[in-house]
């Protein structure tokens, strides 16, 4: 019996006229239940769509420079569950909501048959990547594969494309499915849409160089040495978390008390199984939907953590990184990495590698770009040391709405109780400074006129900013809060270099992830 036929479904025909020949070089196949919408079985009603709230702002941010296609098992076809019209029906729904969102699918490829039909196109088999490759003139090798499930993997790994694991749709669930490596795991198509757009950027900086430059950074950390590395929420100075010697140089070069703990960089979930005690299941919640992300979890160390590292408490604060490099350097270097902002102690940590202070460039070993940061506040931190009563420490990237739904259980909000305990990094009164004198407008009702004109101002989104300031950095004109977070530790460096009398900034709105951002602006004016 002849192997069954496959069936795709062309778009409209009409956007590639935009695109150079070299771009169009690039493709994003992307799996269609549980990645960009949800999973609701087998769909059979083109009113049953549902968009994953990340589809639309993931599919724009590729199509800037990929192709799009969606490859598809509908088994439920053969099991007479729905018909193949019922498939084509949903589809060309899917890709009208798609198209009025302004993104365009180039084709739709279909293998509508079951586990046992002998077809050459049922994923894990590569056939329509490699179709769409010689019809669209696709260099599989530049291009990624994004699914729910281990057949997608199975798939890019096939074809020679770059994999893509979400864990959203039945991601969770074929978590033990899956091969060891040769694959990123992410949350959701948003941070897949993030990480493939920062590869890119790291392509540009590095070309072929780029495994040879991390390769000699994770030799300097084998050999005791410690450099600066990019995550998505700040830069890092890193060292080896499992030596003290290490972690003392790490503390000097930041000139860090050392009653400050770091937090420990891992590159997987599975590497904290050594480094603490014990996991609840709402931390693992937590790790599972946010890893490798800008979330720190705090748990009872186990004895492999040095005394130096956790600042003699018997807690440790454990991250898993989201950018390229972070995670690639991890794995190379062999061990995890104790990786503080790459800062003097209390001053401004560096978004970009042009904004490290000549002191922490000069007494590092290595100095790695990975552009800049995408967050741009540091991560959100978490404490389990008490399971029963967990504890939002430093609010961050994160909003802590998200992550006590997420967790299903409510944090309280750390209060220095006065017995001197640092808990973790971030949680002194006075951090995250600027050379200049740093204040909040709203201590200061009264600026002269005179004071204004030396001074700058730091505004949310433009609508509180008096007359009369020398400088002004709006952090996002659109009051977006993501945006805002990402730009308040470079508009704090910029303003840091003009020689002005004072930075005053407004507030945001206190909420999301105005908490974080908020809490940097009071620390910055010593107010926290």
């Amino acid at each position: 019996m002849p192997p069954k036929k496959p069936s795709s479904i062309p778009s409209k025909p009409g956007r590639n006229s935009k695109m150079s020949p070299e771009i169009k070089k690039k493709a994003v196949f992307l799996d269609r239940d549980g990645t960009i919408i949800e999973d609701r079985g087998h769909i059979g009603n083109p009113n049953e769509i549902r968009l994953f709230p990340e589809t639309v702002p993931a599919l724009r941010m590729l199509s800037n420079n990929y192709l799009l296609f969606i490859v598809t098992n509908q088994s439920g076809v053969a099991q007479n569950i729905i018909t193949k019209k019922n498939v084509d029906d949903v589809n060309a729904k899917l890709l009208e909501i798609l198209s009025e969102c302004g993104i365009s699918i180039e084709q739709v490829f279909v293998c509508p048959h079951g586990k046992d039909d002998g077809c050459v196109c049922r994923k894990p088999s590569p056939f329509f990547l490699r179709k769409a490759a010689k019809e669209h003139g696709i260099d599989i090798s530049s291009s990624y594969m994004i699914g729910d499930h281990p057949s997608d993997i199975g798939t890019a790994i096939s074809a020679g494309a770059n994999a893509i694991y979400l864990l959203s749709g039945h991601g969770q669930k074929h978590m033990g499915e899956l091969p060891e490596n040769g694959f990123q795991i992410l949350p959701e198509i948003l941070s897949a849409a993030e990480w493939i757009v920062k590869k890119d950027e790291i392509s540009k900086i590095y070309g072929s160089e780029y495994s040879r430059t991390v390769e000699s950074a994770a030799e300097k950390l084998r050999d005791g040495g410690i450099g600066v590395m990019p995550t998505e929420t700040v830069y890092g100075l890193a060292g080896n978390a499992l030596s003290p010697d290490s972690a003392a140089k790490i503390f000097d070069l930041k000139k860090r008390p050392h009653f400050d703990p770091l937090i420990v960089h891992v590159a997987s979930i599975q590497e904290i199984q050594s480094l603490a005690i014990e996991i609840p299941d709402a931390a693992m919640r937590l790790l599972r939907r946010y890893w490798p992300g800008p979330l720190t979890v705090v748990l009872k160390k186990s004895k492999v953590i040095p005394g130096i590292v956790s600042s003699g408490l018997d807690t440790v604060a454990l991250r898993m990184p989201r950018h390229p490099i972070a995670l690639d350097l991890i794995r190379k270097a062999g061990f995890p990495l104790a990786a503080p902002s790459a800062n003097i102690f209390s001053m401004t940590s560096p978004t970009c590698v042009e904004n490290l202070s000549p002191e922490i460039a000069a007494g590092s070993d290595f100095i790695l770009d990975g552009g800049k940061c995408q967050f741009g506040i540091e991560s959100s931190i978490v404490s389990f040391e008490n399971p029963a009563e967990p504890v939002l420490l430093r609010p961050g990237s994160l909003p802590i709405e998200e992550i006590s739904e997420t967790a299903g259980i409510s944090f309280k909000i750390h209060e220095d109780n006065g017995n001197g305990k640092i808990l973790a990094p971030g949680l002194l009164k006075k951090h995250y400074s600027t050379a200049t004198k740093f204040e909040l407008a709203k201590y200061n009702r009264v600026i002269s006129p005179e004071i204004r004109s030396r001074s700058a101002f730091i505004s949310f989104d433009g609508a509180d900013v008096p007359e009369g300031f020398l400088a002004v950095e709006t952090l996002s004109i659109t009051g977006d809060m993501r945006e805002a977070a990402a730009r308040l530790f470079d508009s704090m460096s910029k303003l840091d270099r003009m020689n002005l009398d004072f930075i005053f900034a407004g507030d945001a709105p206190q909420h999301g992830l105005g908490l974080a951002i908020n809490d940097r602006l009071r620390k910055a004016a010593g107010k926290g």
